[in-house]
């Protein structure tokens, strides 16, 4: 069954799942330019629910400020034939209360994306093609969490649709939590690489738990501060940040610190003399974290102007929960 051009709002399933939809076995269901909008589920799939080998291709859609009482804020599909999400796509400010998945929870299923699929007839010219997973809201996942999914090859997935995950806010961890036989995944999964969601994953916030569901945390530093003396304060001050894979802001607690090191200078030495810093930024506990970032406002240089050396930062984690 197709739907084009159609607004679901504010339908309930008060005691299971599938606020507007309930797919159980062999359905196909396309969306064409529809409004999913402030549907709620007890259970999963605030707006739409798909189970056992169904098709479903989504297009045009906006999905908008739906609540599933366990997983899937606005889509849930389990052990689902295949899914298309095809033009412009938007899930803004659904929320999962338990499970996790903001946006969408995908569990045991081969994702495809398959141009295709799509129907351009509605419209004189396509938009650009992408998914906006934008201010959802769960434990883990708050864009997405996938469940035994695979990325078939000749397929990239996430990448291929060119998806954006912006503000999304996981109370425990995750902008994207990525399961795989139990165990969270750790390794760069295929069709979600890094330089794929590099500047497509802004201001998404963790809370504190467990990391290893957002892949592996970095801190981020300048890539070079030119020094005009040779006793000066690095100017403008040093921002260290912590994020994770996915661009995520960990805000951690304030007993968590980063500290700064020398740990070589470049092929513009400073003059025969090592290299080293100065300043309250390099003593003792370093710098606390705030919200996911140390602020080094004080630290001094001693080099020749104009050499260059090597910076280290290191966090200590404190009484972080991870």
């Amino acid at each position: 069954m197709q739907f084009t051009s159609t607004i679901f709002v504010n339908n309930s399933a008060g005691k299971g799942s599938g606020g507007a939809f309930l797919l159980n076995q062999y359905n196909l269901l396309s969306l064409v330019d529809c409004n999913l909008t402030e549907n709620h589920a007890a259970v999963s799939g605030g707006a739409i629910y798909s189970l056992e080998q169904n098709s479903l291709s989504i297009q045009g859609a906006r999905v908008i400020a739906n609540v599933a009482g366990q997983a899937g804020g606005g889509l849930a599909a389990t052990r689902t034939a295949s899914i298309y999400f095809c033009g412009h796509n938007e899930f803004v400010a659904n929320v999962a209360k338990a499970a996790g998945g903001g946006a969408m929870l995908l569990s045991s299923m081969d994702f495809w994306q398959r141009t295709d699929y799509c129907d351009w007839t509605y419209l004189t010219l396509p938009p650009p093609p992408a998914l906006v997973l934008r201010e959802n809201v769960a434990i883990r996942g708050s864009a997405a969490l996938l469940y035994k999914v695979t990325f078939p090859v000749g397929n990239a997935g996430f990448e291929e649709i060119n998806v954006w995950m912006t503000d999304n806010d996981a109370s425990l961890g995750g902008t994207v939590y990525w399961v795989n036989d139990g165990a969270v995944m750790t390794t760069e999964p295929v069709g979600l690489q890094n330089l794929s969601l590099s500047g497509h994953a802004i201001n998404n916030v963790a809370g504190y738990g467990n990391l290893t569901a957002t892949q592996a945390m970095y801190l981020s530093s300048p890539s070079s501060v030119v020094m005009d003396d040779y006793y000066a304060y690095l100017s403008p001050a040093v921002t260290v940040t912590a994020a994770d894979y996915y661009h995520q802001v960990i805000p951690f607690i304030d007993t968590s610190t980063v500290q700064a090191s020398v740990v070589g200078s470049g092929p513009t030495n400073c003059s025969g003399n090592y290299p080293y810093l100065m300043g309250p930024d390099t003593q003792g506990d370093g710098v606390t974290f705030t919200d996911g970032v140390a602020i080094f406002s004080e630290l001094k240089v001693y080099c020749a102007p104009r050499g260059q050396i090597s910076l280290q930062f290191e966090m200590v984690d404190g009484s972080l929960v991870a």
